[in-house]
């Protein structure tokens, strides 16, 4: 199910330029003159890196293919 701007909150994760990323924090933003946008830091999930994005309102996404495992270490 893909993911659009409107659908942002903090720790959703999808694709982007064919990388899975989180998204750590996000700021809709309307200025008075010329379309929404929506700023927002994201962190690649395989390197780590964190970035700060502009998306256009309306953008869409594809979800990423991640799967989540409770896990406990038994040493």
């Amino acid at each position: 199910m893909p993911v659009d701007t409107s659908d942002f909150r903090n720790g959703i994760r999808f694709m982007l330029e064919n990388e899975p990323v989180e998204l750590t924090y996000f700021q809709h933003v309307k200025p008075g003159k010329g379309g929404a946008f929506v700023r927002s830091k994201v962190r690649y999930l395989r390197s780590g890196r964190n970035v700060e994005k502009t998306f256009r309102a309306g953008e869409r996404f594809p979800d990423a293919p991640i799967e989540m495992r409770k896990m406990q270490y038994l040493y």
